[in-house]
């Protein structure tokens, strides 16, 4: 029998003149299964990378038989991947990719003795690497978070887990926050409350509110010097700005507790986004042992158990909201504990003998009134009515999938038939026994049948219009293709039409999310319902437009003009506002928690039950403004 080496180095042979197709093939699976992984390789050549790891399965094989040097080396590799933001967690996922690009590639010759050699190789590669990677990172912090041995993902697991490739991919299990026992002073804590200590969270981030700015940046100061791993993720981002969004989150969130519902619609939000950032379940507690040892730092001697277990458990719900957002929880799935509950809640006895008599009467009734009784839930009205549904579902759905000529042929077939039972001289065998009728009845066919690609090419056009008119500033054609696109509700994300002229537009409920507006005329428009969340609104000219109900959440407002517009009941959480122009705008309970509101003029706007702090509106114009109080400024 060949040994483990042996088995590696022949079904590596086989690989070895199909390499560049074979490195390709890993990072297609491995972004495909995770495509979470893809930021690390934000600001990386993947032919480059391709080669690098051709390279490095080539070192690795040809050296199975010198192990003291390949192990030198691989530490080495571990040590440098650190730096590359790769992370323990990762590794599962690369071995699952690249047993699945080995099996893609061997075909017949994939058998279990083959992937049992590559497992048990993978398995001690991944060790070595662990160790060179964890040589770097020995952090000692004062903020320390013990995770549930059966939370966390060892090495051990690995095998385990690539065993089942062939049948599913396994995700990797990580602690959350909201179980983690997290210990201060390097002393146990005593458990943290069950319920959120609001005051006490709102009392000690008053404290840190002077220091705002410093705060967030010493936040990131301690995330980067505690797990260096971390910093790839940031490497396009302006830090300056992401320290603000930081502080505006802070703030939304504190001062949105006890508006407990739209606080977690916001936190879902926020983690949906954050998957596409790269940021995975593993980041969590990193972050969250940052953020308490930020806050023990800036509250001193203010940073006391209750304050310390307060913020535990409000993290701890932060994290459960995000990941929620995130899919990283089944929302839809009943708890354990509320399956147990139901199961062992215990029974009186008269309860027990209730229960008894049903079931014996159960055991002595008839067979024939069961069958009586499936027989009449089977054959209800209702059922019928949904049998009746799905029926014409799957017809319609047929309809769409079948090739044109089929249907036209099922068309004519269905027409002949339908003759034959109604009889030649019926009304409509007369009205049918022409070769124009058929040809009327084909065409018919055809022009429904061809309805979704006319609408296809439409919209094909009509994005071709808006890039071709980009950098004109007024393009009726544009203007139009724009509006249509929105009619039949397709998506305007990411849309580019800076400086563009879109005054008196129909946009309701438009989904521009991320789009850039920058100084484009939008007075008049109709926005309401739109979602306008992280989009590029500066300088933008928005006078006397509606946007009620608009999401503006996190959207980049400076210096425009959104005067006299109705804004009532819209999302302007931790937007920029500074230096925007809201003077007489209608902002009748709009959300503006953690919104930026430096030099905003709020000049005679309607703030009457807008959910904004005092606090917040210090930096801004508020002369004659109704507050959200109903009191008039002066």
């Amino acid at each position: 029998m060949r040994s483990k080496i042996q088995t590696i180095e022949q079904s590596f042979e086989q690989i070895k003149p199909h390499g560049k197709e074979f490195a390709a093939s890993f990072y297609e699976n491995l972004f495909a299964a995770y495509p979470e992984l893809k930021p690390l390789f934000a600001n990386t050549d993947i032919e480059k990378q391709e080669k690098k790891l051709l390279n490095a399965l080539i070192l690795v094989v040809e050296n199975l038989r010198h192990p003291e040097a390949l192990k030198e080396v691989v530490q080495a590799l571990g040590a440098r991947h650190v730096n590359y933001g790769v992370l323990k967690q990762h590794y599962p996922m690369i071995g699952i990719a690249l047993l699945e690009t080995l099996k893609q590639y061997l075909q017949e010759n994939w058998n279990p003795e083959v992937k049992v050699a590559w497992v048990s190789a993978y398995r001690g590669i991944a060790k070595l690497m662990l160790k060179g990677a964890n040589s770097l990172s020995q952090v000692e912090t004062d903020v320390e978070i013990e995770i549930q041995e059966n939370m966390e993902m060892t090495l051990p697991n690995i095998e385990s887990s690539i065993e089942g490739i062939t049948e599913t991919k396994t995700e990797t299990p990580t602690p959350s926050l909201s179980t983690s026992k997290i210990n201060l002073e390097k002393a146990p804590v005593p458990k943290p409350s069950s319920q959120l200590q609001v005051e006490v969270i709102e009392n000690s981030f008053e404290k840190i509110k002077p220091h705002g700015e410093e705060f967030a940046a010493s936040f990131y100061e301690n995330l980067f010097a505690a797990y260096p791993e971390a910093k790839p993720l940031f490497a396009n981002t302006d830090i300056e700005n992401q320290q603000k969004k930081l502080l505006n989150s802070l703030v939304l969130v504190v001062e949105s507790l006890r508006n407990p519902e739209a606080l977690a619609e916001v936190l879902r939000n926020l983690g949906a986004r954050h998957v596409n950032y790269g940021t995975l379940k593993q980041h969590y507690p990193l972050v969250g042992k940052t953020l308490l040892k930020t806050l023990k730092q800036y509250l001193q001697e203010d940073w006391t158990l209750e304050v310390s277990n307060a913020w535990v458990y409000a993290i701890g719900q932060i994290t459960r909201f995000m990941f929620e957002g995130a899919g990283y929880i089944d929302t839809n799935k009943p708890s354990i504990q509320q399956t147990e509950t139901t199961a062992t809640k215990p029974t009186s006895e008269p309860q027990e003998k209730s229960l008894s008599n049903q079931t014996t009467q159960q055991k002595v009734r008839p067979k024939v009134n069961q069958t009586k009784k499936q027989s009449d839930r089977q054959y209800s009205p209702e059922a019928a009515t949904l049998k009746t549904q799905k029926l014409i579902e799957q017809i319609i759905n047929v309809f769409w999938e079948l090739p044109k000529l089929s249907v036209v042929i099922i068309a004519v077939i269905i027409t002949v038939i339908l003759v034959n039972i109604v009889g030649e001289d019926s009304f409509l065998a007369k009205t049918l026994d022409s070769a124009d009728v058929i040809s009327v009845i084909v065409a018919v066919v055809l022009f429904v049948k061809e309805a979704p690609d006319r609408k296809k090419e439409f919209h094909y056009q009509a994005w071709s219009i808006i890039d071709a008119a980009k950098g004109v500033k007024d393009s009726q054609a544009r203007f139009m293709a724009i509006q249509d696109l929105n009619k039949d509700g397709i998506s305007l994300r990411s849309l580019q039409v800076s400086g563009a002229y879109l005054a008196n537009i129909d946009l309701k409920n438009a989904n521009l999310n991320e789009a850039n507006l920058s100084e484009v005329n939008l007075e008049n428009a109709n926005l309401k319902k739109a979602n306008l969340s992280y989009a590029n609104l500066s300088s933008a000219k928005l006078s006397t437009s509606n946007l009620t109900e608009a999401n503006l959440s996190f959207t980049n407002l400076k210096n425009a003009n959104i005067s006299n517009s109705k804004l009532n009941y819209s999302n302007l959480v931790c937007a920029d506002l500074s230096n925007t122009n809201l003077s007489g705008a209608n902002l009748t309970g709009a959300s503006l928690s953690g919104a930026n509101l430096t030099e905003t003029y709020l000049v005679g706007a309607n703030l009457k039950d807008a959910k904004v702090s005092i606090y917040e509106l210090s930096n801004a114009y508020l002369k004659d403004a109704i507050m959200p109080d109903g009191s008039k400024h002066k």
